[in-house]
């Protein structure tokens, strides 16, 4: 029994570090759309497109 209840944790935990690591890449997949690289760091698009004229 107890052998099932740590293999059955085991398997929660790796679901939860896979939904987070999928999580995480939609965030940065996210914020690499929404900003983008500029001589002073990060901007948004817009303002990248104001700078660039």
């Amino acid at each position: 029994m107890l052998g099932t209840q740590k293999e059955a944790a085991r398997e929660v935990q790796m679901e939860i570090e896979r939904r987070k690591n999928e999580a995480l890449q939609g965030f940065k997949s996210a914020t690499g759309r929404l900003l983008v690289p500029h001589v002073g760091g990060l901007v948004s698009p817009h303002v990248h497109n104001l700078l660039s004229e």
